[in-house]
């Protein structure tokens, strides 16, 4: 059984009631969301309560999964807090968007936390490749603003973080995203005005690359 904890609004609330004490974890697999990739203020390693619950929490199944999904900001400098739960099968996931300042500093709202982030990703690497960590991922949500960075996002990742897998995921019409806002930016939409560049740049050899995963399967 999969329990999820997402840094946001109403599971913030939830978490903020927990008695810690009394919890009992014993489901097989825990998924701890950040949303601040999708324009949340919520962000995994930042938020005081998503903090706490991280450094409080022991399940009892020593087999279990527990996955942090993150924009890999503070990784680094708040992993101490997470350390003991790399006796479990811990997989990180990190969405970056971008390895380009100016591209990277938009999507962030503005926020320049470049080099927090490609240090955080190389901690995670060296954790990964110390066995410290079961799985590494890192994601890509393809907009109009990063698409032509894909390759050379690709090739930054694998040279320099070897994570065990590289996400192309299309930005989905999720959370507040309205369905225009969603039109404007979606780049599988035929009559985008980008569309055919993107997919030319999809058909580039190294997104065929085994660690690279299309997550609407490759339709190019």
């Amino acid at each position: 059984m999969k329990q999820k904890f997402i840094a946001y609004n109403e599971d913030i609330k939830r978490i903020k009631s927990y008695d810690y004490q009394k919890i009992k974890l014993n489901n097989n697999e825990y998924h701890l969301v950040d949303l601040s990739h999708q324009g949340y203020k919520g962000k995994l390693f930042s938020s005081y309560y998503m903090l706490r619950l991280l450094e409080k929490i022991e399940p009892e199944n020593l087999d279990c999964i527990i996955k942090l999904e993150t924009n890999g900001v503070l990784v680094k400098h708040n992993w101490r807090k997470v350390q003991h739960l790399e006796k479990y099968n811990m997989s990180v996931v990190v969405t970056p968007n971008s390895y380009e300042r100016e591209t990277y500093k938009f999507l962030s709202g503005g926020k320049d936390n470049l080099d927090q982030t490609m240090e955080s990703l190389d901690y995670l690497s060296d954790l990964r490749k110390n066995n410290r960590i079961k799985e590494f991922k890192i994601t890509m949500v393809v907009q109009p603003k990063n698409f032509r960075e894909v390759p050379s996002f690709i090739e930054t990742s694998l040279s320099r973080f070897n994570p065990d897998l590289i996400q192309l995921r299309p930005l989905m019409q999720w959370f507040k995203l309205t369905k225009e806002e969603h039109q404007k930016q979606n780049l599988m939409d035929l009559s985008h005005p980008d569309h055919a560049e993107f997919i030319e740049i999809m058909k580039s050899p190294i997104c065929n690359n085994s660690k690279v995963y299309h997550w609407i399967g490759k339709k190019y």
